[in-house]
């Protein structure tokens, strides 16, 4: 079954800096959350300028993302004990709250790990997202208007030719947006570090090119993955 997962758009507040709303996201805010206990994993994606990326990408300084074991845990999250208790009262410290998101989806996995046809590097043949504390990844938050190519036939390809590691694609899970969201879904290519990333790219900037043309009505940003559980 698709994992359900939740990813939230923060910004940060003008009177902060940088550097404050990132330290502070990572503790308390990370430390604290961490202890919801209905969390199957949660990773703070902060966002890292990139030039070859636009003006949007500064849109969100950061996106959180949480999974689930059950549609109730998901639904449960606003209520829970410790998110009342901690984390409602901590998050005016840090992020803009008028301009923030949340989008429940689930989850497709396009690849998995490293593309085992080509030769690989020593070492990547061992790499796995979910057994590093960090790693880099392209987000995408994908609108209504770039629908019509969220999934399409070459875009395993394309993230293969840029070296992505991983590839996953996570649609808006309507049963729990009825009345629709800002974002229809989310794609997220990972690498292992930020000179892959950007090797992956130098080699073939055409294909990168393409898949960010893929989103131009949305939201793509590059960010280090930090991950809590």
């Amino acid at each position: 079954m698709p994992r359900l997962k939740m990813f939230c758009g923060l910004p940060r507040r003008k009177d902060v800096s940088v550097q404050y709303f990132h330290d502070h996201w990572r503790h308390p805010h990370g430390t604290l959350a961490k202890n919801i206990s209905t969390l199957r994993t949660y990773v703070q994606s902060h966002q890292i300028p990139c030039a070859l990326l636009g003006p949007e990408q500064a849109l969100y300084d950061g996106i959180p993302e949480v999974s689930f074991e059950s549609e109730a845990d998901g639904l449960g999250l606003g209520t829970h004990p410790t998110y009342l208790r901690d984390l409602i009262p901590d998050e005016p410290k840090f992020i803009d709250m008028e301009r923030i998101f949340f989008l429940f989806t689930l989850e497709e996995v396009v690849q998995s790990g490293p593309d085992p046809r080509v030769e690989l590097a020593n070492g990547d043949q061992y790499w796995r997202e979910d057994q590093r504390a960090t790693t880099i990844k392209l987000i995408q938050l994908i609108r209504a208007a770039d629908q019509a190519e969220f999934g399409a036939e070459d875009e395993l390809d394309l993230g293969r030719r840029i070296g992505a590691f991983r590839h996953v694609r996570s649609r808006q899970y309507r049963p729990l947006h009825p009345d629709g969201a800002e974002f229809i879904g989310v794609r997220e290519l990972w690498w292992p570090t930020l000179s892959a990333f950007e090797t992956g790219v130098a080699k073939d900037k055409q294909a990168f090119d393409a898949f960010r043309r893929r989103a131009a009505l949305s939201v793509t940003l590059l960010a280090v993955a930090e991950r809590f559980i």
